[in-house]
């Protein structure tokens, strides 16, 4: 059994910024700092399909959304991927790249340490609206 590590990204999102992203996890993993098997990115389409019976549209999500999908070994191992000093520093890259606001709560918290745990709860709200995490257990 494996977990597949899905994150959908906004599709205003500049396709390079993800693509660092990317390049930064495959550069942390070769660095023995991110433990994970496999790496995938695309873009999501969402056809307009409707049902094969009664005619309505079916809701395919949104086009365009970019994806990273990542192969992780176990729980355990994503539990690690998500602790991991080098994950935080590329997640807050990115947030910074996408978000004004994310780039300015950090800089406070940085600045503010005895606070930084609630201002990372603003960062991880506003990130929300910026990507989705699904983690799956796959057998």
């Amino acid at each position: 059994m494996s977990i597949w590590h899905l994150v959908l990204i906004r599709a205003d999102v500049d396709p390079r910024v993800v693509g660092q992203v990317a390049a930064d996890l495959e550069a942390a993993r070769a660095a023995g700092e991110l433990a994970f098997e496999d790496l995938y990115t695309g873009v999501r389409v969402a056809p307009e399909i409707g049902d094969g019976i009664m005619g309505g549209r079916l809701d395919t999500g949104s086009r365009g959304e970019h994806i990273l999908l990542i192969r992780i070994a176990d729980e355990a191992a994503l539990e690690t991927y998500y602790a991991a000093p080098t994950h935080s520093v590329i997640r807050r890259r990115f947030l910074c790249a996408v978000s004004q606001e994310c780039a300015r709560l950090y800089a406070r918290a940085d600045a503010d340490t005895v606070r930084s745990e609630l201002l990372f709860g603003k960062i991880e709200r506003i990130s929300q609206d910026i990507m989705k995490r699904i983690d799956i257990l796959m057998p």
